[in-house]
């Protein structure tokens, strides 16, 4: 599949073929992004630094601790995005003048 995605065969097909290889594209970049969330939390922030703690406590490895983490940084990654999709309330915007 990938093949039709490079060698322009097949028009109107390509983007079919291509959408498998676009999602994983994009989810490796997510992955990414969250990965440097989490190296960064658990350097720079107490809470982050606490909850690994906490993992390791529970006998998690440090693979997991992290895995944890960043599982949870998603959740909240994913909420500030749902919130941020929202339409604003008409009586939050600023008069028209």
């Amino acid at each position: 599949m990938p093949s039709q995605c490079h060698t322009g065969r097949r028009p109107g097909v390509w983007l079919v073929a291509c959408l498998p290889l676009l999602a994983i594209i994009v989810s490796a970049g997510l992955r990414t992004a969250i990965r440097r969330i989490a190296i960064t939390q658990m350097r720079c922030h107490l809470d982050a630094r606490a909850y690994l703690e906490r993992r390791l406590a529970n006998h998690n490895t440090k693979t997991e601790a992290l895995r944890a983490l960043k599982r949870r940084l998603s959740d909240v990654v994913y909420r500030q995005l749902l919130a941020d999709a929202q339409p604003a309330d008409a009586t939050t915007l600023p008069p028209a003048a």
